[in-house]
């Protein structure tokens, strides 16, 4: 095969050029060009090429090379372990930062969960979650799922007495704008759509006329809905869970009379059934909890035996785990060998 193909290692890049074990000051076998940044990443030049002529660089290994080799090895689980953590430790962000105040923000401050409940308060109500229905129903969500399980956003719009006449325009767009941004964030989490009063109408306009996909929400709950009884779009029914308590004036008659019954959501039965439904809904409880379990033999006829035994299936684990199965098991096999290696590479083995 010809040496100057596209194997051949380009000039001036800091790849392994220089000594290798088994070709020790001599030209080094052909391998894939890696791009600097990527080579020193995984592997510092202070300790590729591994030498064991110490003295005459300071780019060298301990004086033994049994050591070197293992630090080497060592260095480079160290980049992989990180090239696989790097990205988890994005996405063990998760869990929603609501405190039950009458604001969440977890969609704006990038927290992504497997569930994600967008709520639009009530008209005259402060903050974006409102003080009534919105903090309830949150936090009955982040009992029946789990806090690490959620993320809680609310819709930032007016909520005037006057902005009922737009029948959900003024906030509509900006949740449907909202869930977009959460499923670019977190595409597997499972929208959950939520309104009180106003805000139920904005629920509707987000999906019924902001371009928001009926597919793409998993669960829709309302509460003293002006709209009660009007189709959502393409949403299904069986995605729909809409609460209209007996007397309310608005969700009953359709009109704007504001009874004790529309005041009570956040006080009956409603709220749990709500959450219940929720649940239900995106298959997410605080009992659904992910579970994994690894092994490493173990050797007892002495210390190089158990080292060997326990980097053997710290390997075995990675390779196996890398294939698809488990990422949380690779990085656990990778922490094993890397504390076993550190471990025989102090103790001078």
């Amino acid at each position: 095969m010809d040496r100057s193909s596209t194997f051949q290692i380009p000039s001036g890049t800091t790849s392994p050029k220089r000594c290798y074990p088994h070709h020790k000051n001599k030209s080094p076998p052909m391998v894939p060009y890696v791009p600097e940044a990527v080579w020193e990443w995984f592997v510092p030049s202070r300790i590729w090429p591994p030498r064991w002529d110490a003295g005459r660089s300071n780019r060298t290994c301990p004086a033994s090379k049994l050591k070197c080799i293992r630090e080497y090895i060592k260095h480079l689980l160290r980049g992989l372990y990180a090239a696989i953590a790097a990205p988890l430790e994005f996405k063990r962000a998760t869990g929603t930062s609501y405190d039950g105040s009458n604001t969440a923000d977890d969609i704006n401050n990038g927290i992504c969960a497997p569930v994600t409940l967008i709520f639009a308060r009530g008209s005259t109500e402060s903050g974006t979650m409102g003080s009534t229905v919105g903090p309830a129903l949150a936090k009955a969500v982040i009992a029946g799922s789990g806090a690490s399980n959620v993320a809680i956003q609310g819709v930032d719009y007016p909520a005037t007495l006057e902005g009922n006449a737009f029948l959900g325009a003024q906030g509509g767009p900006e949740m449907a704008a909202l869930a977009q941004k959460a499923l670019t964030q977190c595409p597997t989490t499972k929208l959950v759509l939520s309104g009180y009063s106003q805000g139920a109408m904005v629920a509707h306009y987000a999906v019924a006329s902001a371009n928001l996909s009926a597919s793409d929400v998993s669960a829709m709950v309302l509460f003293g809905d002006p709209l009660d009884g009007t189709a959502i779009g393409s949403l299904a029914t069986s995605k729909l869970k809409d609460f209209c308590a007996s007397g309310d004036g608005v969700c009953e008659t359709g009109g704007f009379d504001i009874t004790a019954a529309h005041l009570s959501y956040a006080t009956g039965p409603y709220i749990s059934q709500g959450a219940q439904f929720i649940v239900e809904q995106t298959g997410v409880s605080s009992g659904a909890t992910a579970t994994g379990t690894s092994s490493n033999s173990t050797a007892t006829s002495g210390p190089s035996s158990a080292s060997s035994s326990t980097a053997s299936s710290g390997l075995s684990e990675i390779l196996g785990h890398l294939g698809g199965s488990s990422t949380a098991s690779s990085l656990g096999g990778l922490s094993s060998l890397l504390n076993k290696l550190e471990g025989s590479v102090s103790s001078g083995n």
